[in-house]
């Protein structure tokens, strides 16, 4: 199968590629705001050359209504001439804040300012002149030559400046237009680029997801067959262990048939210390018989094979049954059995065989892990209106909380020497799990440490007869 290429590989294609196009953007900002500078400049030179020109002409109108009223005496020219002289002062002191910031412009505009003040007030000393020697010598005045001369210096100021913002104008206009057409070329390669880097990653991720789904079919075909040899494999396992189980039983059962006609005398006389060999032998052989009857059970449940006879039967009555059996074990050590029934639990219909196996594993165990003195109670109630309840309750040795999961897992025992000092092959709580759930039930836990324990195993009211085969 072809290895797939490493995700790093595309993050980094990927990377780039948003880098690139980060960077376009930025390229983007960028020429806007020179876009932007430049438009506030090329408006600001164009208010530059506007006053400028506004200047002369101004001071060209106010010696042209001047002179109309020195020959006319007509008001109006004067309001008019007066007018001009003031605009154009107006539009110098405009000038002035727009160059503000324009080194070259303030040079020019120190050497403008006084000769546009001067001519200014050349003009209005042609209007003194009119009020104290008369229109002749005031007429003489402002056509003189030096008069003339000021005006056309001012002019040819204002010429040489518009001249100087024109050509500033051009200059920035062609440098404006040769960054905006590399920062267009940058743009347009990096979209490129990016996009077929973009492109690319959306091809190699492609790719590198129908591999995956490919691995993943084959792993999955590959974990179908795994499963079909492992169900196979435990198949043959409970299929042996049953065998092996039946195989064992035969001579086992031999074994305590003799042994108990021997105890009786049936083949002649036993001394006591030979009936006292042969109760442990009976001891023994019955707990092996146990063990093995267990084994026999949980490889049926295994192979889906557990026939479930239900019937209906008074539970109070079953309880009985399974605590006039314990009861001498509890005796041996003083622990005070005491039963709870509720009044609305009576008759149940489930397996009394199934139930009084499972009752009879939680009450043994509570009686075996509790010390002596101590107190085993039964409860069973009502869970829901199709389910009933049957706890037990110890004030036992406890089990520590990482110890829970194992209790119900065949062959695992809780790893603690007050534990260990009770023998069993942990298959007990095992196989009554799989017999609740089997009755579509379940069991559970609760426990402290030092403190005690309660198992509890929750059964339908009412089971439906069935044989439990796959």
């Amino acid at each position: 199968m072809n290895r797939l290429l490493p995700k790093k590989i595309i993050y980094l294609i990927f990377l780039i590629a948003l880098t690139i196009l980060i960077y376009s953007c930025f390229i983007t900002y960028q020429q806007i705001q020179r876009l932007l500078i430049a438009n506030s400049s090329v408006v600001q030179t164009h208010q530059i050359i506007e006053k400028i020109n506004s200047v002369i002409l101004n001071i060209v109108d106010g010696s042209r209504l001047e002179q109309s009223y020195l020959d006319s005496k007509n008001e109006r020219y004067l309001l008019s001439y007066q007018i001009s002289l003031q605009n154009a002062t107006s539009d110098m002191s405009d000038l002035k804040q727009l160059i503000a910031s324009n080194d070259n412009l303030q040079n020019r505009f120190a050497r403008f300012d006084p000769l546009v003040k001067e001519v200014i007030a050349s003009l209005e000393a042609v209007m003194q002149t009119n009020q104290t020697s008369g229109k002749d010598k005031a007429m003489e005045l402002l056509v003189s030559q030096k008069q003339q001369a000021q005006i056309s210096f001012v002019k040819h100021m204002a010429d040489e400046m518009n001249k100087e913002e024109f050509r500033l104008l051009q200059n920035h206009n062609a440098t404006l237009y040769a960054d905006t057409h590399l920062s267009n070329v940058i743009v347009i390669t990096a979209g490129i680029v990016s996009d077929f880097l973009l492109l690319l990653s959306f091809l190699i991720l492609s790719h590198q997801e129908q591999k995956y789904a490919e691995e993943q079919e084959g792993l999955q075909k590959e974990i179908e067959e795994k499963k079909k040899v492992i169900s196979e494999a435990n198949h043959l396992k409970s299929e042996f262990l049953a065998n092996m189980s039946h195989e064992l039983l035969t001579p086992l059962n031999s074994v305590i048939g003799y042994s108990e006609l021997i105890q009786d005398g049936i083949a002649g006389a036993v001394s006591h210390e030979q009936k006292e060999y042969l109760q442990e032998i009976l001891k023994s052989s019955r707990h092996l018989q146990h063990l093995i009857n267990d084994v026999l059970d949980l490889t049926q449940i295994e192979a889906g094979k557990i026939n479930l006879m239900p019937e209906d039967f008074s539970l109070p009555s079953l309880i009985h049954e399974v605590t006039t059996l314990l009861r001498p074990l509890a005796a041996r050590k003083k622990i005070y059995l005491t039963t709870l029934i509720d009044d609305n639990l009576t008759t149940v219909h489930i397996d009394p065989v199934r139930f009084k196996q499972v009752l009879y594993q939680y009450l043994s165990n509570a009686i075996n892990f509790t010390p002596e003195l101590g107190n085993v109670k039964i409860h069973a109630r009502l869970e829901s209106e199709r389910s009933f309840i049957i706890e037990v309750e110890d004030n036992g040795i406890g089990i520590k909380p990482e110890d829970i999961d194992k209790l119900f897992v065949e062959f695992q025992q809780v790893d603690s020497r007050d534990a260990r000092k009770f023998h069993g092959t942990g298959l007990g709580l095992a196989l009554t799990k799989r017999i609740v759930e089997a009755q579509g039930g379940r069991v559970g836990v609760t426990s402290k440490l030092d403190s005690g324990s309660i198992f509890y195993a929750v059964l339908p009211r009412e089971q439906e007869i069935t044989s439990h085969q796959s």
